[in-house]
């Protein structure tokens, strides 16, 4: 399939991701990690970029960026190739280090946004890095501490416009954002769930999980059961209802599989695969 140009414009905002090549590691230690970030501290602010949510595990990363004065696919190619090539020379290694270019969907209301940054900040969760939200605010790696106040805000970090979404007062804000990340809950709590009146566009999540998986979104419609297109099915359906809290008769539908199917899918025993630990 030909590649389909991205939705892109100043103020629009995108939820990316970047892995390594065959899921390789794309981090070895805290010297990459590191570098990582001062890119982001550095390339971010001077293209009028800001970030909303980021995390950082073993062979992949995510970010939520507001697209600013240049175009987010000249931002990453800045990002990803400066970080490639220090990491090449770091590590004495050569060839591609990350999987195709980096993958991305706009987001397109405040529900969809505020349901994008949780499934950010709960990744090292989902991976199991830390074990619940106290540790991750901890964790250096993510901006889960800068969005709670246990540390400060880096340079690229916009914490104010995150805690914005959950309302007007900072304290009740904070908190908010804490019971959203640190709950496992699939019911979305209701300052999420008001964060906006517009829907949550499914298909795009379909979509952003299919080219992850490298499925095509119409054979996955149709029923097939290739492991990509197991997997893929059943990443839709936690993120659907887990992150987004969607019914599962909604998502049911959408996927053209029954609800016990979706059932099946929330039950299934994770196997460090998924969606969420990509």
């Amino acid at each position: 399939m030909p590649r389909q140009p991205r939705i892109d414009a100043p103020g629009v905002i995108h939820h990316i991701w970047t892995r390594g090549i065959e899921k390789r590691l794309i981090f070895i230690d805290d010297l990459d990690r590191n570098d990582l970030v001062n890119r982001l501290s550095h390339i971010l602010p001077e293209s009028g970029s800001t970030c909303l949510s980021w995390a950082l595990l073993s062979n992949h990363f995510h970010l939520v960026v507001r697209t600013g004065t240049r175009p987010i696919s000249e931002v990453m190619k800045r990002v990803n190739t400066g970080f490639a090539v220090r990491f090449n020379l770091r590590h004495d290694r050569v060839g591609h280090l990350f999987q195709n270019r980096f993958g991305s969907r706009p987001l397109r209301s405040d529900r969809d946004l505020v349901g994008a940054i949780r499934y950010v900040e709960r990744n090292p969760l989902e991976a199991g890095i830390v074990d619940d939200a106290d540790e991750l605010s901890q964790y250096p790696w993510s901006g889960f501490g800068a969005l709670v106040g246990a540390r400060a805000p880096l340079p690229f970090e916009c914490r104010d416009d995150v805690l914005s979404l959950m309302g007007v007062d900072p304290g009740s804000a904070v908190q908010s954002w804490w019971r959203a990340v640190g709950s496992s809950e699939e019911q979305r709590p209701e300052t999420i769930e008001a964060a906006s009146e517009s829907p949550v566009d499914l298909t795009a999540l379909i979509e952003e999980i299919c080219a992850h998986y490298e499925v095509v979104p119409d054979e996955l419609l149709a029923g097939r059961r290739t492991k990509q297109a197991t997997a893929a099915r059943t990443m839709i359906c936690r993120a659907a209802v887990r992150q987004l809290g969607l019914p599962a008769r909604e998502v049911a539908e959408a996927l053209r599989i029954s609800r016990s199917a979706v059932s099946h899918a929330m039950s299934r025993k994770e196997n460090g695969a998924g969606f969420l630990n990509f």
